[in-house]
């Protein structure tokens, strides 16, 4: 008997952590960055880059808002740069997160459709991650192994 508590205690602290960090979503801002680079489409041949600065707000037990000023840099070091907000719905259940995108707002648009349609496309998309809370970062993970959805973010 005496054999089992401490087989089990592990397992048990584990369910009680995951539980405590992924309570802790609800009405938390979390600022991220990240640069995409070496684009493939010939669409977007002219870029050097697009830095992203996000700030993910979770209102409430389910509802989200993201913020986003991105700087998209040409070969010739053109800076441009275009805000954006998305709202939506969140689902988590331990560490599974996923985001239902329902509305793109563009509150400044790029002077290339281009890439104003490319981040139209996430108007109603379904996003599913992997989440893991350690201190102040929170982990993004994409379930479908995705790296180009993967990325980390601070606490703020």
């Amino acid at each position: 008997m005496h054999l089992i508590i401490p087989l089990f205690t592990p397992l048990i602290l584990s369910i009680a952590f995951l539980c405590y960090n992924f309570s802790t979503l609800e009405c938390t801002n979390w600022h991220c960055d990240s640069i995409k680079t070496s684009f493939m489409s010939e669409s977007f041949k002219p870029y050097q880059s697009i830095a992203e600065h996000l700030t993910i707000s979770f209102n409430s037990d389910d509802h989200f808002t993201i913020r986003e000023m991105s700087d998209v840099t040409t070969k010739k070091g053109d800076i441009e740069n275009i805000k954006l907000t998305y709202t939506g719905a969140y689902d988590k259940s331990f560490s599974s997160l996923i985001l239902n995108i329902k509305e793109v707002i563009f509150n400044k648009t790029h002077s290339d459709n281009i890439i104003n349609n490319d981040y139209a496309s996430y108007n109603n998309m379904r996003i599913s991650y992997k989440i893991r809370v350690k201190d102040n970062t929170l982990f993004f993970l994409n379930k479908d192994k995705s790296e180009i959805h993967n990325f980390v973010c601070f606490k703020v």
